[in-house]
């Protein structure tokens, strides 16, 4: 399946804290990401926390957070079996959004 996509990255800066995290999170789903993916423990657990009052956003969350009905927990050991794992994830959303 081929789509378009628009990839950005957006590194929380200052404290590396969940609550500092939040705003980053927060700006992602401000600015209509459909898809935010968390990586690290204060990024899980902002995700995890922005996520109930951002439906329309579907979230990955990387070795951590809690499953909801819009986020997926992805645990990986390797960084090849990280980055297929997250693929299939991006993939089935992708199909279930067309």
């Amino acid at each position: 399946m081929t789509t378009l996509v628009k990839v950005q990255n957006l590194s929380v800066t200052g404290p590396q804290t969940a609550d500092n995290a939040e705003g980053f999170v927060n700006s992602l789903t401000g600015s209509q990401c459909q898809v935010i993916i968390a990586v690290g423990d204060p990024q899980v657990a902002a995700a995890t926390k922005v996520a109930g009052t951002n439906p329309q956003a579907r979230f990955i969350t990387v070795n951590g957070g809690t499953a909801a009905a819009n986020v997926q927990v992805v645990n990986a050991a390797s960084g090849d079996d990280l980055r297929n794992t997250v693929k299939a994830k991006l993939d089935e959303l992708a199909r279930s959004t067309s």
